[in-house]
């Protein structure tokens, strides 16, 4: 695998994971409470 190849598979893998990040964060906004508590 080249780093042109891993480069395409990182782009393609951040493309895949954006619509998660983006209900998960509009979930979390839509909430009173954080899902996620962190300390």
């Amino acid at each position: 695998m080249t780093q042109f190849d891993l480069f395409v598979a990182t782009r393609a893998s951040h493309a895949a994971l954006l619509p998660v990040v983006l209900i998960a964060s509009f979930i979390n906004e839509a909430r009173p409470a954080p899902i996620i508590n962190i300390g």
